[in-house]
């Protein structure tokens, strides 16, 4: 019986689909609604990979409309917001949560309204969440709601949804396009996404992986890593690729293999990253040798994803765990206790 992960995983050209259009639908009155507030700030938070997604988002934001965007972590925002939110100066707050119930990002959401620091976009996946209904504008993804634990379809869908509403606001015709294009795109290419993600992630030659992604690219190599941790428990970390040889190349040894997230920016430095790791006795992959030439550096981001959700899910199954049911997790984190 195929597993509800997996299915998930190879639904995303449908939920790319609907977040595509979805997003571009709620885009210029998202851009309306930045542009009365006088936000200075676009500040995007999650939880877990939410915050991993927060990461990719804001840095691609920032990158195409120009506007001043960072990632915080939605507990940061309720016990240590002055370390992230100027002082009586106004900011946006988007928000990414898969159920729209997760106590910490909807607590960051309610404390941002009160205190009339700015407006509130949330991105959710389930109608009628708590996450919906204080939000200003929410964009809800329904069709990429995952029932499994470990988030796939859902990450990627808000993901894509998040960036066309860059791409509109940063006035990019061929930006939109592309990531219009994209479902179509992935459709044809997810079974061999897949097959690569399998032969990696079956190969238990590998002991610990290590992913890499410079800039937005970082966001990514988090949830690449991330999902690799929850599933199987190998050993797994992500670093921005020349930092890595800052100290944490002393873990590089027969067994290692560094999965690169490569961009265009710095093409030929991520490069002599893998050959120092190589040098040193482990390997290297370049994803965009999966994914192919030709996309923009938004568009490779997310289809890289179905690679790394596939290495994941395929390590789990020579692991003989169960991707459906990963160790101490639940689908959703609901607090007890009051964080504000």
């Amino acid at each position: 019986m195929e597993s509800l992960t997996l299915r998930e995983i190879l639904r995303q050209p449908h939920t790319w689909r609907e977040a595509a259009q979805r997003a571009a639908d709620a885009a210029p009155q998202t851009g309306d609604l930045l542009a009365r507030s006088g936000a200075e700030l676009v500040l995007f938070t999650g939880c877990g990979s939410s915050y991993y997604l927060a990461i990719a988002a804001a840095g691609f934001f920032q990158e195409v409309t120009g506007l001043a965007a960072r990632a915080v972590p939605s507990s940061e925002l309720i016990l240590s917001a002055g370390t992230y939110l100027p002082r009586n100066r106004p900011a946006a707050l988007v928000a990414f949560s898969r159920s729209g119930t997760t106590t910490e990002t909807v607590t960051a959401c309610r404390l941002h309204r009160e205190a009339g620091r700015g407006p509130v976009i949330g991105v959710t996946c389930h109608p009628g969440s708590d996450l919906e209904q204080l939000a200003d504008i929410a964009i809800t993804l329904p069709g990429a709601d995952d029932q499994s634990v470990v988030m796939t379809s859902s990450f990627s869908s808000m993901l894509l949804a998040a960036f066309m509403v860059a791409a509109t606001l940063g006035d990019s015709d061929a930006l939109r396009s592309e990531l219009a294009a994209l479902p179509a795109q992935l459709e044809r290419d997810l079974e061999a996404l897949r097959s690569r993600g399998e032969t990696l992630g079956a190969d238990r030659q590998w002991s610990q992986f290590v992913f890499l992604g410079i800039g937005p690219f970082l966001g990514v190599a988090y949830e690449a890593m991330l999902k690799l941790k929850e599933m199987t428990q190998v050993p797994c970390e992500a670093y921005s690729p020349l930092d890595f040889r800052h100290g944490p190349i002393s873990i590089v040894g027969k067994g290692t293999m560094a999965v690169l997230l490569d961009s265009d920016r710095a093409a030929a430095h991520e490069r002599s990253v893998l050959e120092d790791i190589r040098r040193l006795g482990g390997d290297g992959l370049m994803l965009s040798e999966a994914v192919g030439q030709g996309h923009s550096e938004m568009a490779r981001s997310l289809l890289y994803l179905p690679v790394v959700q596939c290495l994941a899910y395929y390590r789990a199954i020579a692991e003989g765990r169960d991707p459906d049911r990963p160790q101490h997790l639940s689908r959703v984190v609901v607090l007890g206790e009051p964080l504000a």
